[in-house]
């Protein structure tokens, strides 16, 4: 969690600052959550499955605020995860026409 707290504040930066924005960046309505709960409410989730309605009754939210913040925090704690196990890293892109053959060629060798 203490690594979490240290990247946070750059990675909710990195993720507010677009083009598109109409108002500065800390104005607004602030979070009902803590970091720590939204971390909890993103990996309760998965592993219980809910509805965006029920983990939203659960943790006092509304629904579309709990997926919301489900996909934030989990895009976030992705991040973090990648960074911090993977630190150089790149995303390696296999252009889906050769998934095509290599699905095409194991079909064809399990004949």
């Amino acid at each position: 969690m203490t690594a979490l707290k240290k990247a946070y504040p750059e990675l909710e930066r990195k993720r507010l600052s677009r083009r598109e924005r109409e108002r500065e960046i800390g104005a607004g309505g602030k979070f009902k959550l803590s970091l720590e709960e939204r971390v909890f409410m993103t990996l309760f989730f998965p592993r219980h499955y809910l509805t965006f309605a029920l983990l939203g009754f659960l943790f006092e939210l509304h629904e579309s605020n709990a997926y919301i913040w489900r996909k934030v925090s989990w895009n976030l704690l992705a991040k973090l995860v990648t960074n911090f196990l993977f630190p150089k890293a790149k995303a390696v892109r296999i252009p889906l026409r050769i998934v095509d053959r290599l699905i095409a060629h194991q079909a064809a060798t399990a004949s």
